[in-house]
C-alpha cells in the first residue's frame, strides 16, 4: 500500500514538473506572466458558452466596446496607442472631426493541455489559439462600435467549442 502511494506521488510530481517546464511559447512569451495588456484582455472572448461569440467571423464585442469607450472618455483617443492600437481619423467626407477608425491584431497564446499523454499525467503546454483582430469605429462623441474576428487554429477551435476556457 505504501509503495502504491509512493508511485502515485511520483507520477503526480512528474506531471507537475512537466506542467511547470513549458511556459515559453515559440514567440518568446512567458505564460507565467500576464502577457496580455488590458485592451487585449477586453477583446478576448467570454469564458462561458452562454456568452460565447461566434468564431472566424466579424462580430460585435460589447466588453471591448466598454473598455474603449472608457479609455477614450478618460484619456482621449490617443490613449489607445499605449495598447498598440492604431487609430486614423475618419474620412473628411463623413463631416465628423472626432471620428476615428482603430485596429489591432494580436496572437492569442494560452496554457492548454498537452495531448497524447497517458490520462494520469497532466501536462500543460503553450497553445496557439490564433489571431484576434480588432476594429473600432469611434465617434461622434462617445459612440463606439467595436468588433473582433477570432481567426482560430484547429486546436483553439477544439478547445473553445469543446469546453469553455
Amino acid at each position: 500500500m505504501e509503495r502504491a502511494a509512493t508511485i502515485i506521488f511520483l507520477m503526480l510530481l512528474c506531471g507537475v514538473t512537466l506542467a511547470a517546464c513549458e511556459v515559453t511559447c515559440a514567440d518568446g512569451r512567458d505564460l507565467r506572466a500576464a502577457d496580455k495588456n488590458a485592451l487585449e484582455g477586453a477583446a478576448l472572448y467570454p469564458n462561458s458558452n452562454l456568452n460565447a461569440l461566434p468564431l472566424d467571423v466579424w462580430t460585435e464585442n460589447p466588453r471591448l466596446e466598454r473598455f474603449i469607450r472608457e479609455s477614450v472618455k478618460n484619456d482621449g483617443t490617443s490613449s489607445l496607442a499605449r495598447y498598440g492600437m492604431q487609430c486614423t481619423p475618419s474620412s473628411q467626407a463623413t463631416g465628423c472631426s472626432d471620428c476615428f477608425t482603430c485596429t489591432k491584431t494580436f496572437r492569442d497564446f494560452r496554457f492548454g493541455m498537452a495531448s497524447g499523454l497517458p490520462i494520469y499525467i497532466e501536462s500543460y503546454k503553450c497553445v496557439d489559439y490564433g489571431d484576434i483582430l480588432m476594429r473600432a469605429e469611434i465617434g461622434p462623441s462617445s459612440r463606439v462600435i467595436a468588433m473582433t474576428y477570432w481567426k482560430t487554429t484547429p486546436e483553439g477551435r477544439k478547445t473553445y467549442v469543446g469546453k469553455p476556457f
